[in-house]
């Protein structure tokens, strides 16, 4: 019984670490998907089979590789299919886990880059306040629970224009 008992905590534990992989190499695909359209094609293959069943977070790592492939596509409908069925996943996500700091800022990144006239920005102002305070909250916590996620948080909101400099004086001190 006890055998079986520590064969069932070690594949936990070992599938959260390999969740814990993905996410930093899924993180390292978005980043290189904004300037290359190799990468951004290698993201979108990657993600292309998450689904609600995958995880709120893996889902949101989706929607955004769908986002994505839009910077390097020319057909305009094509462009405007991908960011729907991206957009489409990123609230479906956030629907499941609506205090999830990572898809809040998927979101937030998102909304403050999309062009106007395409309206997905309803919710820059509490996206950007709930980062805040997420950020707050992590400020004294030793370690953070995911550094990473802070760290480009703080520093995606300092340089952001929709922050105001009363806000980025308050994130400097985060």
């Amino acid at each position: 019984m006890i055998k079986i008992s520590l064969i069932i905590v070690t594949l936990l534990c070992s599938n959260l670490v390999a969740v814990a992989t993905d996410i930093k190499t899924l993180r390292g695909l978005m980043g290189a998907a904004y300037t290359s359209e190799t990468s951004a094609k290698k993201f979108y293959n990657d993600t292309r089979n998450f689904s609600t069943k995958s995880g709120a977070t893996l889902l949101g790592f989706k929607a955004i590789a769908e986002v994505m492939m839009c910077k390097h596509l020319l057909n305009p409908l094509s462009k405007l299919t991908y960011f729907n069925k991206g957009k489409k996943n990123l609230e479906q996500a956030i629907a499941l886990e609506k205090n999830n700091p990572e898809l809040r800022f998927m979101r937030y990144c998102t909304q403050v880059n999309a062009p106007d006239m395409l309206g997905y920005n309803t919710a820059i102002n509490t996206d950007k306040a709930f980062l805040i305070e997420y950020l707050q909250s992590q400020k004294n916590t030793n370690p953070k629970n995911d550094e990473a996620l802070y760290d480009n948080v703080k520093k995606f909101l300092l340089e952001d224009k929709h922050c105001s400099n009363t806000e980025k004086n308050l994130i400097k001190q985060l």
